[in-house]
């Protein structure tokens, strides 16, 4: 039996039109050599506003609950 891929932050977010794929990007670099969240990275960067992360958690927690 094969797991599910888990779409992760930034898939979900580009897939909402919250951001772009090079904003994306820029926040990996950013991210990389630390133990923050992309998405608080993300935030920091002006997009996603905060409501809309919320909803990528959101979308996150639904899609594992989905799964099991």
């Amino acid at each position: 039996m094969s797991e599910k891929h888990r779409r992760r932050f930034g898939e979900i977010a580009v897939a909402e039109r919250f951001c772009t794929q090079e904003e994306v990007e820029v926040a990996l670099e950013r991210q990389k050599g630390t133990n923050r969240y992309i998405g608080a990275i993300m935030v920091e960067m002006g997009v996603p506003k905060v409501w809309q992360l919320e909803k990528v958690v959101a979308i996150q927690k639904a899609e594992d609950n989905a799964a099991e």
